[in-house]
């Protein structure tokens, strides 16, 4: 590739060109591209005369990648006209600038056009209903390293309508790009309504039959909505869904919704239509907030990435006629185009196809394994064991592969649920030994043991990178499992090692999941200090010394990396939350320092203050219902201690007790991996 430079405006900030002297020169540069990215561009020239260098600096900021198509009128080896080369391209990413170096050949001075990723974030409309107080809007989604983001006209009071902008800066508070969104204020008339209607009048059986809860027929209803989301009588069927909710005192249940045609739900992403749709009860968290402030963050840490989390959003549902209280509408954890994105089978004719495996401490109680194939079945779906297959009986096993272990903690066994459809007998074994691979790979690394890679066959090969992170990064998408790392660092899911935790991958040719990936975050109404553990704690803000004595649900890696998303060896009414994934992350060489950056990125993208926003509008706006809500499943309903969950006295006390748990969680991070 080759440019000539003309017409470039230089500012001198050093008067001398001294040979071996390093002088900054601020630049304008012609943006000739339409990509997502900003530059910061470096020149450097190079003496022909001599081995020193002569470094000029310059800077330039735009919304666009930024190609040096212009000649510098003077320079220190009186080239007038420079013929470039592109000699080095890096991509940026979301923790990197990307650089094209550029050369001539004739003075050999040398460019390096430095570009951020800034395609992985949104400024949208909000639409808030009236509660009487002030709000704010935010961005969505992730800035890369080092960028901030500033807000003007970002506030508004009262039934109307005002434009807002964001300004993104870079570390050197250069501004890069503006958004604009429009924050919007309506008449507040509460909650949506979902309306179910079963064809017996009576709800679906929370027993299972034959190991599967059966399903029902129903029609669907949708109302006091915007009118584009209004729906009548949509037919489909019904049942109850979930493990913790699907017991006989459990006053609450969830349901899962699967339609006759695929339709969309109150615009969830983006107006995707699908079949299934869920609605969560949350009944052990009176707060009714755990589950949503997850899937917020998790929505800003994968979902403008390629990766995925559910949408979302809180409903009044109608069950035959009667009120049943809030509800959560969310999105079926599933294989689809615009859901988990990997391809599912359609027949037995081949493994290099696409397989979503869950964590799932249910499936070993089944009953129903081989113990010489580590393969079962559990409520219908088939399951694996990984390494020995001893799981140890209940709640998903701690048998530990032979006894390995990784600076003193025992890297267990876990039971896996594949969540896609499988056909071929072929199919099961073979992601059973792609997984087993993956875990031999990564234990045999950090142990110092010979350096391994699994390949697009799921078979272990000599690596041929020099680092741990290159070796890790050719088989294991590192980008997804640190956004996984982050949300269950600061939430503290209970389930974490135990169930709801999804990983997938796809060996299709046309895969765009070909590594190990995590994603699809779930289930979190028992973390964010909400469940107590076994020694009497409350799964504090704080590490395992913290001033309330609260236990660290799952424990700190900032403090102590043994105790990391809990002790292996240590466990909650016969059950261990350990997750060996998450805390081999944290043995790894490079991840005090990768962890830092996306910490900081999360941090600098306006998540936690997106968050308190959102809990805090909700709960006032909808006040009504939740109050309700609270009266029919608060403290001291059927079943609400049955978790052994906070309780508390009003819907109020529950979200105060959250905004303060999160507020100072944050203010723990912080101290340990930010400002």
């Amino acid at each position: 590739m080759k440019n000539s430079l003309n017409k470039l405006s230089l500012l001198l900030i050093s008067a001398s060109l001294m040979s071996g002297c390093t002088h900054p020169i601020t630049s304008t540069v012609e943006n000739n591209s339409n990509s997502h990215t900003s530059s910061i561009v470096e020149e450097r020239i190079s003496s022909s005369n001599d081995k020193s260098e002569n470094n000029t600096t310059s800077n330039v900021s735009s919304s666009s990648s930024v190609s040096p198509t212009t000649s510098v009128n003077t320079n220190p080896n009186n080239c007038n006209n420079h013929e470039l080369e592109e000699t080095v391209t890096k991509e940026a990413t979301l923790i990197d600038k990307g650089v094209k170096h550029f050369k001539c050949p004739n003075c050999h001075a040398e460019f390096d056009n430095y570009f951020y990723k800034l395609d992985e974030f949104v400024f949208e409309d909000i639409t808030f209903m009236d509660d009487g107080n002030e709000h704010q809007i935010f961005i969505s989604g992730l800035l890369p390293y080092g960028c901030s983001v500033k807000y003007e006209n970002n506030t508004l009071k009262g039934i109307g309508s005002k434009e807002a902008t964001a300004k993104i800066y870079d570390e050197s508070n250069n501004l890069l790009l503006e958004r604009k969104a429009k924050i919007n204020i309506v008449q507040n008339i509460g909650l949506p309504n979902i309306r179910i209607v079963t064809e017996d009048g009576t709800d679906p059986d929370w027993h299972s039959v034959n190991g599967e809860r059966p399903y029902k027929n129903m029609n669907v209803s949708i109302d006091n909505c915007d009118s584009t989301y209004v729906k009548n009588n949509i037919a489909g069927e019904i049942k109850v869904r979930g493990n913790s909710t699907n017991q006989e005192s459990v006053a609450k249940r969830a349901f899962r919704l699967k339609f006759t045609s695929k339709n969309n739900l109150l615009g969830l992403n983006n107006g995707v239509k699908e079949k299934s749709w869920v609605l969560l009860a949350d009944f052990f968290d009176q707060s009714r907030f755990r589950n949503e402030t997850a899937f917020t963050i998790g929505n800003s840490l994968f979902n403008y990435s390629g990766f995925y989390s559910s949408d979302f959003k809180h409903v009044t549902l109608y069950m035959n006629g009667e009120n049943r209280g809030v509800y959560l509408l969310a999105e079926q954890q599933q294989a689809k185009k615009e859901r988990i994105p990997i391809n599912e089978p359609e027949d037995a004719s081949t493994v290099k196809t696409g397989y979503l495996i869950e964590i799932d401490g249910l499936a070993s109680q089944s009953g129903k394994i081989n113990n010489d194939t580590h393969i079962g079945t559990h409520e219908g779906d088939p399951f694996f064991t990984t390494g020995t297959g001893s799981t140890g009986g209940m709640w998903g096993g701690w048998g530990g592969q032979g006894g390995d272990s990784i600076n003193g903690v025992n890297i267990t066994d876990k039971a896996y649920v594949i969540k896609t459809d499988v056909f071929g007998e072929e199919q099961v074994p073979f992601i059973r030994d792609y997984t087993d691979n993956v875990l031999k790979a990564f234990k045999g690394l950090l142990k110092g043991e010979k350096k391994q890679i699994v390949d697009e066959n799921g078979e272990l090969k000599d690596s041929p990178y020099d680092t741990q992170y290159e070796t890790l990064n050719s088989y294991i998408d590192l980008d997804s499992f640190f956004r996984m790392y982050i949300l269950q660092e600061y939430l503290k899911d209970y389930d974490v090692g135990w169930g709801s935790f999804y990983m997938y991958v796809d060996f299709s040719s046309n895969s765009k999941a070909k590594r190990l990936t995590m994603g699809a975050p779930w289930d979190f109404d028992l973390g964010l200090g909400n469940k107590q553990a076994s020694n009497g704690g409350w799964g504090g803000s704080g590490d395992q010394g913290n001033s309330n004595n609260d236990k660290d649900i799952p424990s700190s890696g900032i403090s102590s990396t043994k105790d990391n998303f809990l002790n292996s060896n240590e466990y909650t009414n016969g059950m261990t939350t350990f997750n060996p994934w998450l805390y081999m992350l944290s043995q790894t060489d490079f991840f005090q320092n990768m962890i830092k950056k996306y910490y900081s990125i999360f941090d600098k993208s306006n998540i936690y203050e997106r968050v308190i926003s959102t809990i805090a509008y909700e709960r006032v706006a909808f006040a009504e219902s939740f109050n309700d809500n609270h009266a029919r499943y608060g403290k001291g309903s059927s079943g609400s201690t049955l978790m052994q969950t906070r309780q508390y006295d009003s819907h109020k006390d529950a979200t105060d007790y959250l905004i303060k748990w999160l507020g100072e969680r944050k203010a723990y991070l912080d101290q340990n991996w930010g400002k």
